[in-house]
């Protein structure tokens, strides 16, 4: 995460399921002191939208399987991340 160069004014989302590799990312942005907000990964486009739109996260961990959603509602909203 350090490689990235966020700031305590940069927000990072997580997309993953409860599972042990999600807590990595999560644990380093707390010790980092960088903003993170897990989301549910059963959420569809229309709320991936919502909440990208909000968060305008600078780096997003997420499945394999949710890619395609969260780059298809990044290009729609005008996102670099």
């Amino acid at each position: 995460i350090n490689k990235f160069e966020l700031t305590k004014n940069d927000v990072i989302a997580i997309y993953c399921s409860n599972r042990l590799d999600a807590c990595v990312p999560f644990l380093a942005s707390l010790f980092l002191g960088i903003p993170v907000c897990p989301l549910d990964i059963s959420i569809n486009y229309a709320e991936s939208l919502h909440y990208l739109l909000i968060l305008q996260p600078r780096l997003i961990f997420c499945e394999e399987n949710k890619v395609d959603q969260i780059v298809q509602a990044l290009n729609n909203l005008q996102i670099e991340c």
